[in-house]
């Protein structure tokens, strides 16, 4: 192996305290990392209560299982304040010419070249450029005419959530819209009806939001405000380097334990509101859908793109694309970690092989 391979978790003093019925190898791999580690409750019983949820684990503990199992030599990053890892990915560090090629699993932190690291790490073809592309999705002509829905930005002002507003509304006497913080600090539905301040509807429905603008008061892009649509069998894709390479559907509870599939037919026909079921046709349909988005979508940005690709299928019976997030955000749910860790490898391979170091801004 050429290639640097670096592992943050978060809580690394606990694991679910099911874990031993539940996921027996998970556990194993986990204390034979952390061999002090304890027990915990899997809910709180009040707000500090110390706990450890079971999916935010699993999706920690599978990347260094999954290593292992690969015989993949994984460094493991001391812990780093403000670094809570409850998805998982890499974030990109600042490079220098010269950095060798590595993949980050977990959080990034400035300090951690202070902590032993021999110099700055490029991540193999994930620079700041693709992270913003899928962040800025919104913004792509390819995810808008593939997304069946208007969307517009909006910046932290009441003036520009009225602009919004009102370019969704149009003609239409009232309508549903969906609003969405880029911080992922909340998001919501709410009714608008013409002829009154819209944004002050919004605010009377969605608690808080128009304390979030006065807040983030001057930043660009802080919300993002939709029409509000039907969204049925919600799947999500994983893409490195351009390519699909694993998917399962968005089942809260699920995690890569509950994998059958490298592109799992596990779904929700409405979700957390209907049983789970296996639907091999509706995967095939977004899986024929997703090959397709995913072609444009490095048409436009390249193919270097590392990213989860969210679908579903609209009141028409079609896939469409919810939203795309960047590495970090990407929770698991049943897909193939193992098929997603093969590709990331055999790229940062390639990569170190080549004497890449990615390009950053």
């Amino acid at each position: 192996m050429q290639g640097i391979y670096l592992y943050r978790p978060f809580n690394r003093d606990r694991y679910p305290e099911t874990a031993p019925l539940r996921a027996a190898g998970y556990l194993a791999t986990w204390l034979s990392a952390f061999p002090d580690s304890k027990p915990m409750r899997e809910r709180p019983r009040f707000r500090d209560d110390p706990h450890c949820d079971f999916e935010d684990w699993c999706e920690n503990v599978v990347l260094l299982h999954e290593a292992n199992a690969r015989g993949i030599p994984v460094w493991i990053l001391p812990s780093a304040p403000h670094i809570w890892v409850s998805t998982s990915g890499w974030q990109t560090p600042i490079s220098v010419p010269g950095a060798p090629a590595g993949a980050m699993f977990g959080g990034w932190s400035a300090a951690d070249y202070m902590e032993g690291l021999p110099v700055p790490i490029s991540l193999a073809g994930q620079d700041t450029a693709a992270v913003d592309a899928a962040s800025s999705y919104a913004a792509s002509p390819v995810f808008l005419r593939h997304a069946g829905r208007r969307m517009i930005f909006v910046d932290a002002s009441n003036e520009d959530l009225e602009r919004a507003l009102a370019a969704i509304l149009g003609d239409r006497p009232e309508a549903v819209v969906f609003l969405k913080s880029v911080r992922k600090e909340f998001s919501g539905t709410a009714r608008i009806v013409a002829g009154t301040s819209l944004h002050q509807q919004v605010f009377e429905q969605m608690d808080g939001l128009d304390l979030e603008i006065v807040h983030y008061e001057g930043d660009r892009r802080l919300l993002l405000v939709q029409d509000a649509v039907h969204c049925g069998y919600e799947y999500r894709f994983f893409v490195v380097d351009g390519q699909l390479v694993t998917g399962a559907g968005c089942v809260v509870h699920h995690t890569p334990l509950d994998n059958a599939e490298i592109f799992d037919p596990q779904m929700e026909p409405a979700r957390d509101s209907s049983e789970v079921g296996s639907y091999p046709a509706v995967r095939d349909q977004h899986l024929a859908f997703a090959r397709t988005f995913v072609e444009e979508f490095a048409a436009e940005h390249g193919r270097r793109l590392d990213y989860c690709l969210d679908v579903a299928v609209g009141a028409d019976g079609r896939t469409f694309v919810i939203e795309l997030n960047p590495p970090l955000n990407c929770g698991r749910y049943a897909s193939d970690v193992g098929a997603w860790m093969d590709a990331v490898v055999a790229r940062t391979e390639a990569a170190a092989a080549a004497g890449h170091t990615g390009k950053h801004s």
